[in-house]
């Protein structure tokens, strides 16, 4: 079914309704000849689903193929595939929760299963005794062949009072290509581990350390700390082989902030110390009337920060901007990042997804919400393929929490419209006004020649919804500014330009 992505060419468009109504992929990897294979689920409620299996070519053709009664028999009822890796022999690999309501023990399962979707092997296990529920489980494919899973378990401890106080902490699997455990631990929260004040963790990626034999978590959750009971803190954890922790870092936020990202992801490093993180702040509490909520930043594995920048303000307060944490990166100029907008979530209809096109540099190429076609989807997973396009899986929620429709778009580069600019030197008495031809159909051009030469500025344009559509970096000397509007849509914009401490310049135009 092909639908307007956003209002420009596109590529193709998969909605699974008809077909497969009831239906979610919830993520996905990309090959090498630029086809995706993606995993989820299909069935109209949490007790009557199967796990399903998708393969889309970079053309848009698909097949789909929905696991039945073979895999564990009763235990089939409920269960969706959720994480999902490549293993060294060419295989995959991909896990599932089993509903706790399902057995008196927590359980989870891992699928591993070839190109032709045939179940190579299948294994169940039952999760730690203290473990009430799985969250959140990822999968990396380690070095030696291996796969590491990280999640968060739930577990309950009774306090002095009586009262019972709920903990969510990392838990960790090592598989073979067949699926089977070689080791596993569930971290308890004891003083002697380094960051015991996170009492709620949340894993939003699992990564190799560069720097050692070990690995990098991503998580967000609360500390107890001094006088402030409840902080929200976005945490670089730091694991050994054995799934032992060896530091916790923190990342600070301003005193705008409470917590520099509410949930943040990485596919490009800086440096073997540093990641450029996408994500979402938690809210501000900055002027009124004004939200931030994308983010991109510079941190460092200490939990220094950098540099940050936040290219997502709206004016309107109901209106609401989530990150979801997904990054996929083609090359320095080419990294994608998803997010979806709502409205206060007054109705199950109100979000509508969006993509992002920005650099290494955390330069911001283009900022693109979905048209008004996508309401009710959101992202659930982001991939790059090799020809620097980008496909994002989409859930449509539908008339009950548990009820989705699977939506697939892959989008080129050019298909966000990313808008260029350039300094060049033109004689003094062509300089018409600080912003020229006003209102455009096309360039717009910026009189510069105030600003001083061998320094390196931002020229940022943002709509009248307080969405940043581009955020460049000036290289260059000359004294007029030509932006490429042509690709904006008809409406008043906002222009400025800074250094790396204030606003140098700002107006407005017209686009027609």
């Amino acid at each position: 079914m092909a639908l307007p992505i956003f209002g420009s060419a596109q590529q193709w468009v998969i909605d699974l309704k008809g077909e497969m109504p009831c239906s979610r992929l919830t993520c996905c990897i990309a090959k090498d000849d630029g086809d995706i294979v993606a995993v989820g689920y299909c069935g109209e409620s949490i007790e009557k689903r199967n796990p399903m299996f998708a393969r889309i070519s970079s053309d848009g053709d698909y097949q789909i193929h929905v696991v039945g009664d073979s895999l564990f028999g009763f235990h089939n009822q409920g269960l969706g595939f959720n994480g999902i890796t490549r293993l060294s022999n060419g295989n995959y690999i991909t896990t599932f929760r089993i509903p706790v309501s399902e057995s008196d023990a927590v359980e989870f399962g891992v699928v591993v299963f070839d190109d032709d979707f045939e179940i190579v092997s299948s294994r169940l296990y039952v999760a730690d005794t203290i473990a009430e529920d799985v969250y959140g489980i990822h999968l990396l494919l380690d070095d030696d062949g291996t796969v590491v899973l990280c999640g968060s378990y739930e577990y309950t401890v009774i306090l002095s009072n009586g009262f019972g106080q709920t903990f969510l902490r990392p838990f960790f699997y090592r598989f073979d290509e067949w699926g089977d455990s070689l080791s596993c631990r569930y971290v308890k929260r004891i003083p002697s581990e380094p960051g015991y004040s996170l009492e709620h963790f949340e894993c939003n990626q699992i990564k190799r350390d560069p720097m050692s034999d070990g690995y990098i978590i991503f998580g967000n959750g609360t500390s107890s700390t001094g006088s402030v009971q409840y902080m929200n803190h976005n945490s670089v954890l730091f694991y050994d082989r054995d799934f032992y922790s060896r530091d916790t870092q923190f990342c600070p936020a301003d005193e705008n902030m409470k917590a520099l990202f509410e949930a943040m992801n990485s596919d490009t490093w800086l440096s073997d110390d540093r990641m450029l993180v996408y994500g979402e702040t938690l809210y501000t509490s900055g002027p009124p009337g004004e939200r931030w909520r994308l983010m991109l930043a510079d941190i460092s594995l200490d939990g220094t920060v950098n540099r940050y920048d936040r290219f997502y303000s709206i004016p309107d307060t109901s209106v609401n901007v989530q990150g979801r944490s997904w990054m996929s990166m083609v090359n320095d100029t080419t990294i994608y990042g998803s997010y979806y907008i709502y409205k206060d979530f007054k109705g199950p209809f109100d979000t509508r997804p969006g993509v992002c096109l920005f650099t290494k540099d955390m330069e911001i190429l283009a900022v693109r919400t979905m048209s008004s076609a996508f309401i009710g989807c959101y992202p659930s997973d982001l991939v790059s393929l090799p020809d620097g396009s980008c496909v994002l899986l989409c859930a449509r929620l539908g008339v009950s929490p548990y009820h989705y429709d699977a939506v697939v778009v892959k989008f080129s580069r050019e298909d966000l419209n990313p808008i260029p600019c350039s300094v060049k030197d033109i004689p003094h008495d062509k300089l018409q006004a600080l912003a020229f031809p006003n209102p455009t159909r096309g360039e717009l051009n910026i009189d510069i020649s105030g600003l001083p030469n061998d320094t390196e500025n931002r020229v940022s344009i943002t709509d009248m919804q307080g969405m940043v559509r581009m955020s460049r970096i000036i290289r260059g000397n000359g004294n007029l500014l030509t932006i490429d509007a042509s690709s904006l849509e008809a409406g008043t914009y906002i222009y400025s330009v800074s250094d790396t401490e204030k606003e140098l310049l700002k107006g407005k135009f017209v686009k027609e």
